[in-house]
């Protein structure tokens, strides 16, 4: 893994991980975890570049709002 590919997935975790905290839920936090798996793999292996990092926040975080904001 190159050292790009790490900073990638520390900028993507970061900002998911900051997001999820925002909801103060431990399910909401636990839940981006389990849907930040994939994305970090696909990075591992070379499959998302760094434009794909932007989309993927963003349908993590869609994701998150769906399920636990509050109305």
């Amino acid at each position: 893994m190159e050292s790009g590919t790490s900073s990638l997935i520390i900028i993507l975790r970061d900002r998911v991980n900051e997001f999820a905290a925002s909801f103060d839920n431990l399910d909401a936090q636990q839940l981006a975890n389990r849907l930040l798996h994939e994305p970090t793999m696909r990075l591992r292996a070379g499959e998302l570049t760094s434009d794909d990092v932007e989309s993927v926040v963003s349908q993590i975080e869609s994701r998150l709002r769906d399920d636990f904001l509050v109305s």
